[in-house]
C-alpha cells in the first residue's frame, strides 16, 4: 500500500513538471496562432495550435502503449507523428521566444543609444553655453534678460536653443542607462568563446527545444511508471517447503507396517537399524518388540 502511494505521488510530481514545462510551449502556440486573424477565427486559431501542442505530450506514452500491446506498426506511427508535432512546436516556440526577445533587446539597445546621444548633446551644450556666456552680448543683455538690440535678440535665441538642448539632454539623462543590452548573451558568449550575435540567435532554439523535451518526456516516464506491473505477493499459507531428502509421513496414522517374511540368511536385523526412523507415538502392542528396540 506504501509503494503504490509512493509511484502515483511520484507520478503527479513528475506529470506536474512537465505540464510547467509545457506551459510555454503552448502558451506560445495560442498567440502565434490568434496572429493569423483577428476576433473569434483569430481564438479558434490559437486553440487549435495550443491544443496539438498538449496532444504531443501525449503520443509517446500512447506509442509505448500499443507497442506493449503488440500493435508496433502503430506505435512507429505514432512515434513519428510525434516528431512531426515536435517540429510544429519548435517552430511556434521559437518564433515568439525571437519575437519578444528581440523586442526587448532592441528596446534595452535604443535606451542605450539614446542615452549616449544625449550625454553628447549636454556635452556639446554645455560647451557652447559657456561660450555664450564670454560674449559681451551676454553682459550687455544681464545674461538675455534685458533685450533691445536685434543683434541682442538672435544672440539670446542661440542662448535659449543652447539651454533646451541642455534640459532636453538631462531630461533623457535622468531615465537611467541599461547595464548591458542583452547581458545573458554577453556572459554566455565570453564563457564559451564565440561571437555573441551568434549566442543570442542560439538561445532561444535552445530554450524552446529544451522545454519541450522536457514536457514529452516527462509525459512519457510518469504513464510508464502507472503502467509498471506490480508483482503480486503471495501469501504465507501458501508457501510449501520443497521435499527435502529426509523420512516423509508414514501411511495409516503414522504405523509402519511389518516386515514381511524371515529376515536374510535367517539373522535378525541389529536392534537399533529402525529406531531413527520410527517417530515418536508410532508404538502398537500387535508388533514384536524386536521391531521397536
Amino acid at each position: 500500500m506504501g509503494n503504490d502511494i509512493k509511484r502515483h505521488t511520484l507520478c503527479l510530481l513528475i506529470a506536474a513538471g512537465g505540464c510547467v514545462a509545457g506551459a510555454y510551449s503552448a502558451y506560445a502556440a495560442y498567440v502565434n496562432g490568434k496572429l493569423i486573424t483577428d476576433g473569434l477565427a483569430g481564438v479558434m486559431f490559437g486553440l487549435a495550435f495550443a491544443a496539438v501542442v498538449i496532444v504531443s505530450w501525449l503520443m509517446l506514452p500512447w506509442a509505448d502503449k500499443r507497442a506493449e500491446e503488440g500493435a508496433h506498426h502503430d506505435a512507429w506511427l505514432w512515434r513519428v507523428s510525434w516528431l512531426l508535432a515536435l517540429g510544429f512546436v519548435l517552430a511556434n516556440s521559437i518564433a515568439y521566444t525571437v519575437h519578444y526577445r528581440t523586442e526587448m533587446t532592441e528596446n534595452r539597445g535604443l535606451r542605450i543609444d539614446a542615452y549616449e546621444r544625449a550625454r553628447q548633446m549636454e556635452t556639446l551644450a554645455a560647451a557652447e553655453m559657456n561660450g555664450l556666456r564670454t560674449n559681451p552680448r551676454w553682459e550687455a543683455t544681464s545674461g538675455c534678460s534685458n533685450v533691445t538690440a536685434g543683434k541682442s535678440r538672435l544672440f539670446c535665441e542661440r542662448v535659449q536653443n543652447a539651454q533646451a538642448r541642455i534640459e532636453a539632454a538631462e531630461a533623457l539623462l535622468s531615465q537611467g542607462r541599461p547595464a548591458s543590452k542583452d547581458a545573458g548573451a554577453e556572459t554566455l558568449a565570453w564563457v564559451l568563446g564565440v561571437d555573441e550575435a551568434k549566442v543570442r540567435r542560439s538561445l532561444p532554439i535552445f530554450w524552446s527545444l529544451i522545454l519541450e523535451l522536457m514536457a514529452s518526456l516527462c509525459m512519457r516516464e510518469a504513464f510508464a511508471t502507472l503502467r509498471t506491473p506490480q508483482i503480486a505477493k503471495e501469501p504465507l499459507e501458501s508457501f510449501e517447503p520443497p521435499v527435502s531428502h529426509k523420512r516423509l509421513p508414514l501411511p495409516l496414522g503414522g504405523r509402519e507396517p511389518a516386515m514381511a517374511g524371515a529376515p536374510a540368511f535367517g539373522m535378525m536385523a541389529p536392534g537399533n537399524s529402525m529406531r531413527g526412523q520410527t517417530p515418536r507415538g508410532a508404538l502398537n502392542d500387535n508388533m514384536p518388540l524386536a521391531a521397536y528396540a
